[in-house]
């Protein structure tokens, strides 16, 4: 069986689909809760499969 494919979306997309807000999402990515994938100098992308796991209280790999 396959990896999952990534769900990206921006850090606004991510926090109404996580249903908080946006600085919550800034401060998860800060905490090592959940990756932020940078796409250029000013584009910022989360997966919403990290926030999925996340909200299921199960541990996210952080990405180096």
């Amino acid at each position: 069986m396959g990896k999952t494919a990534r769900r990206y979306e921006t850090v606004k997309g991510a926090a109404q689909y996580a249903k908080t807000s946006h600085q919550t999402i800034r401060r998860w990515i800060h905490a090592g809760k959940i990756n932020g994938y940078g796409t250029g100098t000013r584009f910022l992308r989360v997966d919403l499969n990290e926030i999925d796991a996340l909200l299921a209280g199960q541990t996210v790999k952080a990405v180096a």
